[in-house]
């Protein structure tokens, strides 16, 4: 059975899809890609050693892993955004800003 991307996300699993050569598509921790090099095809080396070459460029996975950490930080913290707007805590209210890290800490 395969799972996409999402899927994964929503069932708790850090994962990106991407392309093999071949044109088949699987599916990645991020968590576990160590670098990223375009040697001219973009090969993934990941913590276990194993290398993987993709289809997609080096931009494209980076930005897939960035997308992917984003939707886990919006999943865990869904009302971030109200927060991280680029005020300081106190002209965003800095009691406000406190008062929602406690309760979500304590959760």
């Amino acid at each position: 059975m395969r799972v996409s991307a999402d899927e994964a996300l929503e069932a708790g699993h850090p994962m990106i899809e991407l392309t093999r050569l071949n044109g088949n598509k699987f599916s990645i921790n991020s968590d576990t890609i160590k670098y990223i090099e375009a040697t001219p095809d973009t090969t993934i080396s990941l913590t276990t050693g194993e290398k993987i070459l993709v289809a997609e460029t080096c931009e494209t996975v980076v930005n897939r892993s960035i997308e992917h950490r984003a939707k886990v930080l919006r999943l865990a913290w869904p009302d971030a955004g109200r927060f991280l707007s680029g005020k300081t805590a106190e002209s965003a209210g800095g009691d406000a800003v406190r008062t929602a890290l406690a309760s979500s800490s304590n959760s």
